[in-house]
């Protein structure tokens, strides 16, 4: 075994030390570098585990998003509709409409921006999980 890294004490063995190193260097030197960024290795179970723990987190927060963006569209479906003249039936009905459809918020900034914001992030963690 030679070390790379370490001396001999004596001057004939230092000599061949920096000999046999001057070799592995031009070795080392002449050799074509190996491509490692193709390189993949299979996930221990612990990573896995991980990974899974971090998906239902981050599952949990895209739910948690997606109850804001529905609050968000029903506060602006409550802003715009008149409610007192509406039965209850009937407001379940057009809220749930507004809020699966509510393409005329992007002319609110109050709604739009937040509703962007929000979207983004649920689609930047969406990605995050696969």
């Amino acid at each position: 075994v030679f070390l790379i890294d370490t001396l001999p004490e004596e001057e004939q063995a230092c000599a061949k030390s920096h000999e046999v190193r001057r070799e592995i260097l031009r070795h080392a030197a002449r050799r074509r570098p190996v491509p490692l960024s193709g390189l993949q290795v299979p996930k221990t179970p612990q990573i896995r585990q991980q990974d899974a723990a971090e998906a239902g987190r981050l599952e949990g927060q895209v739910e948690e998003l997606e109850v804001r963006v529905k609050n968000l569209k029903s506060f602006a479906w409550a802003a715009r509709a008149d409610i007192s003249r509406l039965d209850p039936a009937e407001a379940q009905r057009q809220l749930a409409a507004f809020v699966l459809e509510s393409n005329d918020l992007q002319n609110d900034p109050e709604i739009s921006e937040p509703l962007a914001e929000l979207t983004t992030s649920i689609a930047e963690k969406r990605a995050r999980i696969q």
